[in-house]
C-alpha cells in the first residue's frame, strides 16, 4: 500500500484535500504537520464564539508557527515546500479576509494580504505535485487573480507584488 502525501487547499470556501505519494513517512509528517499549523487559522475564522481581534491574533501567530516549523524541518521535498507556500496563502488570504471585517474602510490592509497569499502562491513548484494536484491550484488561482485584479484597480501594485498571467 502507498503511502500518501495531503494537502489543503482552503481558498474562499471549503477546503479540499489533494493527495499523491511520497517516498518517505518523514515527508508525509511534515506536510501533515504544516497543514495542521495552518488548520488554526482556519477554524478560529469560523467561530462565532471567538472575537474578531483574537481571530486576528491567531492568525498572525499561525503565519510566525509556519515560518518556525518550516525553518526547522531537514530533509523536506518539494511536495512539502508546496504544502508550506499553500499553507501561508491560505493564511494571508484569510487575514485579508480578517482585516477586512476589522476595517472595511481600509482596504489597502487587506489587500496587501491579498498580495502575500499571491506572492506565496508563486513559489509552488507545479513539477512537485501530481498533475491533479496542480490542476485543482490552477483553478484556485482564478479566484486569486480576480482578487488581486480587483485590489490592483483600487490600490497600486506593490513594488514587490508578483505579476499576474
Amino acid at each position: 500500500m502507498s503511502k500518501l502525501h495531503l494537502t489543503a487547499l482552503c481558498i474562499a470556501g471549503p477546503c479540499i484535500v489533494l493527495t499523491s505519494p511520497v517516498k518517505a513517512q518523514s515527508n508525509l509528517d511534515q506536510s501533515l504537520a504544516l497543514l495542521n499549523i495552518s488548520q488554526s487559522c482556519s477554524d478560529v475564522q469560523s467561530n462565532e464564539t471567538v472575537s474578531l481581534k483574537n481571530k486576528i491574533s491567531t492568525c498572525e501567530l499561525t503565519l510566525k508557527n509556519l515560518s518556525g516549523a518550516y525553518s526547522g524541518m531537514a530533509n523536506s521535498d518539494g511536495h512539502t515546500a508546496n504544502s508550506y507556500y499553500l499553507s501561508r496563502s491560505n493564511v494571508f488570504s484569510t487575514l485579508g479576509v480578517l482585516y477586512y471585517e476589522d476595517n472595511p474602510d481600509n482596504i489597502e490592509r487587506a489587500c496587501t494580504q491579498a498580495e502575500k497569499a499571491w506572492l506565496a502562491k508563486g513559489n509552488i513548484n507545479p513539477g512537485s505535485w501530481s498533475a491533479k494536484e496542480q490542476a485543482t491550484v490552477d483553478t484556485s488561482n482564478a479566484s486569486g487573480i480576480k482578487l488581486i485584479k480587483t485590489c490592483r484597480s483600487i490600490v497600486s501594485k506593490p513594488a514587490w507584488g508578483r505579476p499576474l498571467p
